[in-house]
């Protein structure tokens, strides 16, 4: 054999091991997804950064905004809104169980929760699984959350009337069922300069709402 022979040979084995390669990273890019996605629904909610975020506050706007009703029901199928969380600061947290961001900072809200839940705060992690309280209810028995509640909106309306872009999304509401600000993408929620600021925003409150 030639020179040039063995050249072109060795070329053309080079080209295969090369595409067998790009097959095999396109594929186990596949099974990623399907491995972290729930198939059984079209996912038409962009997904946030997957990066946990350590901030030291959210975003708060210029003046409180008024939000649309949100309709959406708890662990038990009982129909709630907002109203139903009068006179309480709330974080509300769109996610869903697809979401592997979300599924990342769960824990952390789970926390938050423990530290500041009660009469004048809740993290309403408000869930837009198509499936389901049995799908929710089933990833916070995978994760342990005790302190979260159930809440579900299957129909994904809420998401759509706040605007969300891409999820999580986390809102930051007053007493009054206003937007105080918003952030996306995950957090730990429970560092300790965020801990201070729901803090602070707790006491605010209660000089606005004694």
């Amino acid at each position: 054999m030639t020179f040039a022979g063995v050249l072109k040979g060795t070329a053309i084995v080079c080209i295969v091991v090369l595409m067998s390669i790009g097959v095999l990273i396109i594929s186990l890019n596949v099974l990623e997804f399907f491995a972290t996605s729930d198939n059984s629904e079209t996912q038409d909610t962009a997904i946030a950064d997957t990066t946990l975020q350590y901030v030291s506050e959210i975003p708060l706007l210029d003046e409180p905004q008024p939000l649309p009703d949100l309709h959406f029901v708890n662990e038990d199928g009982r129909a709630l809104t907002l109203a139903d969380f009068e006179s309480k600061t709330v974080l509300l947290n769109i996610w869903a169980t697809w979401c592997v961001p979300c599924r990342r900072e769960m824990p952390a809200l789970d926390r938050l929760q423990t530290e500041l839940g009660g009469p004048l705060f809740e993290v309403l992690a408000l869930s837009i699984d198509r499936q389901g309280v049995p799908e929710v209810k089933k990833f916070y028995d995978e994760y342990d959350l005790e302190a979260l509640r159930i809440y579900v909106d299957t129909s994904g309306k809420t998401a759509r009337d706040l605007g969300v872009v891409g999820i999580p999304t986390t809102l930051l509401i007053d007493g009054n069922g206003n937007e105080l600000g918003r952030m996306i993408g995950p957090a730990e929620w429970d560092a300790p300069e965020l801990l201070s600021f729901f803090r602070d925003q707790l006491a605010a409150s209660e000089l606005v709402n004694p």
